[in-house]
């Protein structure tokens, strides 16, 4: 089974407002006006990862799970991607944004959540579906 376009589109509707709850979570921890223009880069470039995790979970409900709407598969890979990744996100932030590496360097330590949010997920998936 194939993934939709219209499926992605609402996987990332969602996907944007996890990005606005952690873009101000980490604005109140200091962005300054000059790493404006890469925090909004950064933000918007995990998008890709979303979509990826978003792509694989649809993929994964749409072979285990009995559809009765259309819609059904892809809002709750949404909740369970946002759900997984804004959680992975919280804990590494709030472990490197403490780390005396990044004192006065919230981007960096957001930049860093943000990668590792994404990543691990995606190691596990990787790991748990190899032969």
């Amino acid at each position: 089974m194939t993934v939709k376009k219209s499926e992605l589109s609402i996987l990332t509707v969602f996907a944007f407002l996890a990005i606005a709850l952690e873009a101000y979570l980490a604005s109140i921890y200091g962005i300054y006006r000059d790493e404006l223009i890469y925090f909004v880069a950064i933000s918007l470039t995990s998008l890709i990862g979303f979509e990826a995790l978003g792509y694989i979970t649809i993929d994964y409900l749409k072979k285990t799970m009995l559809v009765k709407h259309e819609w059904e598969v892809p809002l709750i890979s949404s909740i369970i991607v946002i759900i997984v990744q804004v959680l992975f996100f919280l804990w590494i932030f709030s472990l490197v944004i403490v780390h005396p590496v990044f004192v006065g360097r919230t981007l960096d330590a957001f930049s860093l959540s943000l990668v590792m949010s994404f990543m691990i997920p995606g190691l596990i998936v990787a790991y748990f579906s190899k032969e």
